[in-house]
């Protein structure tokens, strides 16, 4: 489990999907990348912040050595052009090497805050994210899942 955050809802959805895959979370810093060597699957999240992931998270893509890795990938958004970000960051993977099994995007509810972020998450939203990597996690292990 990789993960960005810049005001905290990706990491507690990355929490929620690591406590459900019982997978380590490891943050992806700015001036700290992550290295995936040693994986073969990869749970990846990242907030989308005007219709992009952030540029730090762009340029950790085009940096690792994707090849041969199984990715899914999640957001946190407000709903506005989050699957197009996902699909950057998906094709800069992809060409790459990668191979991603899945999407998910999680809408952040509420107005902006520049101190709370784009909203609380629900209840919902945490148990959308526990089914979507209890379901993807098996597909992760499988190599026929591959598309």
């Amino acid at each position: 489990m990789v993960y960005y955050t810049v005001k905290g809802n990706t990491g507690k959805i990355a929490k929620t999907i690591a406590e459900t895959t019982q997978l380590p979370m490891e943050r992806l810093l700015k001036d700290k990348p992550v290295d995936i060597g040693a994986h073969e699957y990869i749970f990846f999240g990242a907030p989308v912040y005007n219709e992009h992931f952030p540029k730090a998270v762009l340029q950790y893509g085009r940096n690792q050595r994707w090849s041969g890795k199984k990715v899914a990938i999640f957001s946190t958004n407000i709903g506005w052009k989050d699957k197009q970000a996902i699909d950057e960051f998906a094709q800069i993977i992809a060409s790459k090497g990668a191979h991603v099994v899945s999407i998910l995007s999680i809408q952040n509810r509420g107005v902006m805050s520049w101190t709370v972020g784009f909203g609380k998450l629900t209840e919902a939203e945490y148990e959308k994210a526990r089914k979507w990597a209890l379901e993807i996690q098996p597909k992760l292990l499988r190599t026929e899942d591959l598309r």
